[in-house]
């Protein structure tokens, strides 16, 4: 039970920092941003963004990472470069990626 715990206060602090780079790189550009930037913005310390990351790419691929794969699970396969998606081809289902990406906006505005 506290592992779980852990668990979820780990992916919400991961969470908070997540967005805390989505609103800096929006403001003041990626090469910008800082790691105080970032903890000043999430609300939390050094130590504990060097906990889970060990530097702002290390952030920054997680963040592309978990849009990335929030976006194949609501479509439900995974993406295949080159391909290209009609609108006037999508299905009732397909509505679970737009729905994603509404979720999402502050990162793929």
């Amino acid at each position: 039970m506290e592992q779980e715990h852990s668990s979820q206060r780990q992916n919400r602090t991961k969470t908070h920092f997540r967005q805390a780079l989505i609103d800096l790189i929006k403001e003041i550009g990626y090469h910008h941003v800082t790691v105080k930037d970032i903890v000043d913005r999430a609300a939390y310390n050094r130590s504990t963004f060097y906990i889970h990351y060990k530097d702002k790419m290390d952030l920054a691929d997680d963040l592309l990472s978990t849009m990335l794969e929030g976006l194949e699970q609501s479509v439900g396969k995974p993406f295949v470069q080159g391909q290209k998606v009609y609108t006037t081809h999508l299905k009732n289902s397909s509505i679970h990626i737009v729905s994603y990406i509404y979720v999402n906006r502050d990162f793929f505005r």
